[in-house]
């Protein structure tokens, strides 16, 4: 029933992607922890030491992925060679399955389709295309270089896995042969799960297929699926109605930020798929940051977008029979992004490492179009497609340049869009540690400057405001100007009540009295930050230090030891 796949083509093609990958991405292999790399992978040093138990409990249930890093700290540390090693790695093998699905979705589509409506291309160069865009296309580079993004290229690694080894499972003939594909899905799919969130999509996705390809092929008997699916309805309407409280459970847990709404998330989202539809086909400024307006989830001002989605997937519909290859694409591109891109409130609207699943349907759709289009010609599809991987494959190339620099990689993202109160937190922190404090206070101070009050629809995140206010007096202080620092503070004191940061913030303001040799008005904001943070330790060596310098050393003795206690 199946066609026997070419082993040696797929060997050509794994090692031809080893190299054109490595290729790619050799400039990347130095770029620093950048962003969340610093808070889940730098600042975590202490749970990576600790273990298992350690991980579980501070990553939940994206353990697998955070298991990699442990591997990777237990090896080499903080030395970055190795984590983009690893990340590059999964990339390849993620594009081999792209290779291995697209292979198996094309000896079904043989079968289901007439001969004049079949690819064109060979299935092995149709198949080598689609991974080859997907390797090397410069908008994977997000969840490739950036270290931490290792739980999306994780997670679409074993999303498509699953998808080949389900598609070996159901057309396997062998017993025991089924057996062993059941068990490898399942596992993948596990795997997947305990990766990252938005493989909960996985089996709409193999239903899909089952859907497209498989039924129509093996034509057995609806009536299981359909009572199974039926019991598993009712089962779950029961649930709702004597458990109630399920809903509310599932409602908070479906929420990543309550900071606006679903309708207003997921209108947002309705432009922003077109948003990286077109990224994809133009792949020029790239961002790791993009500043989005937020819709007011009325959906008026969105119905075309509405109206073209249902289209689409109209057409997907209307042609799963005669072009199954496009019906799959466009739904598998909804699929892909139900998670990230739907009702789902997540606080950052767009980020370039949520296309890396998704852009599997583009691949497909891209050289599917492509032979079509030139189907007389098709040594000239060959040729124009490999001459556009390898344009993308040097902007890849060139999009790793910028990563590997921090300094030009903040000022690309600043050269675009001015408005990014992060990317400027995230200046003010490479120059601190360039010991560029003149600089550092200037970008912490945009920072905070920029990010809006609280309820504004800006999405930039108000809670770290008076976070980057914090840094940017502390760095005034560094570049020696501490009486800058003090009026500031106290300028915005009124302002901090009830902020986090207003311990750390008093805890800075005693400091730079303390400096001044002030050690009245230093002992009183650090008496203020111990009210409000019992067990900050900061605060209370502060008052140790300024008693000290009053001359009460029975004081000072006191507060040193209960800093001492608190550190036990």
């Amino acid at each position: 029933m199946y066609f026997e796949q070419k082993t040696s083509f797929s060997i050509f093609t794994f090692f031809f992607l080893l190299i054109v990958i490595f290729l790619a991405y050799s400039n990347s292999f130095l770029v620093p922890f950048l962003f969340d790399d610093i808070t889940s992978i730098v600042e975590k040093q202490k749970v990576y030491i600790e273990g298992f138990s350690a991980i579980y409990q501070e990553f939940g249930q994206r353990l697998l992925v955070y298991l990699t890093f442990y591997g990777n700290y237990q090896l080499h540390q903080l030395d970055v060679w190795g984590y983009h090693l690893v990340n590059t790695c999964i990339h390849l093998i993620s594009a081999f399955f792209v290779y291995l699905l697209t292979l198996e979705i094309l000896k079904a589509n043989q079968i289901l389709v007439l001969k004049e409506r079949a690819p064109l291309l060979n299935i092995q160069w149709f198949a080598l295309l689609v991974c080859l865009l997907f390797a090397l296309h410069p908008l994977q580079t997000q969840a490739v270089t950036y270290i931490v993004q290792r739980t999306t290229s994780l997670a679409a690694l074993f999303y498509i896995a699953t998808m080949f080894s389900y598609f070996k499972f159901r057309f396997a003939e062998k017993h025991t042969h089924k057996t062993v594909m059941f068990i490898a899905t399942f596992a993948l799919f596990v795997l997947a799960v305990l990766t990252k969130q938005n493989t909960y999509t996985l089996p709409g996705a193999l239903l899909v297929l089952e859907i497209i390809f498989i039924y129509p092929i093996l034509r057995y008997s609806p009536r299981i699926p359909l009572i199974i699916g039926a019991c598993l309805t009712v089962v779950m309407a029961i649930s709702l109605l004597i458990f109630p409280e399920i809903v509310i459970a599932l409602d908070a847990a479906s929420k990543e930020t309550t900071d606006f709404t679903r309708l207003a998330y997921f209108e947002s989202q309705l432009t922003i798929l077109v948003h990286y539809i077109t990224l994809f086909i133009y792949p020029v400024n790239l961002q790791v940051e993009y500043i989005y307006p937020l819709a007011d989830g009325n959906l008026l001002d969105s119905i075309g977008y509405l109206f073209a989605y249902a289209v689409a997937i109209s057409v997907a519909f209307f042609y799963r029979r005669k072009e199954p290859i496009l019906a799959f694409a466009i739904i598998f591109f909804f699929i892909a992004h139900a998670v990230e891109s739907s009702f789902i409130p997540i606080s950052d609207l767009v980020f370039e490492h949520r296309t890396y699943l998704p852009n599997l349907s583009l691949c497909l759709l891209a050289i599917f179009f492509l032979q079509k289009i030139a189907s007389k010609q098709l040594f000239t599809v060959k040729v124009v497609t490999l001459l556009i991987i390898v344009v993308l494959a040097y902007l890849t190339y060139q999009r790793n340049e910028v990563w590997s620099d921090p300094e030009k990689l903040y000022a690309n993202e600043l050269k675009i869009n001015d408005n990014k109160p992060r990317i400027y937190a995230s200046l003010g922190d490479y120059y601190r540690l360039d010991s560029k404090h003149k600089l550092s206070a200037d970008n912490y101070k945009k920072a905070y400057e920029l990010t809006g009050e609280f309820n504004d629809l800006d999405n930039q995140g108000f809670d770290a405001k008076f976070g980057y206010f914090n840094n940017y007096i502390a760095a005034l202080s560094r570049a020696g100007e501490n009486k800058e620092a003090i009026a500031v503070t106290l300028q915005l004191l009124p302002q901090l009540k009830g902020s986090k940061f207003l311990p750390i913030i008093y805890t800075n303001l005693g400091s730079f009295y303390w400096q001044e040799k002030n050690y009245l008005h230093c002992t009183k904001y650090m008496f203020q930050a111990m009210k409000l943070k019992p067990n900050m330790i900061e605060p209370v060596i502060g008052v140790g230090k300024c008693f000290e310098e009053m001359g009460d050393k029975e004081m000072a003795l006191h507060m040193f030891n209960k800093a001492r206690k608190l550190s036990q």
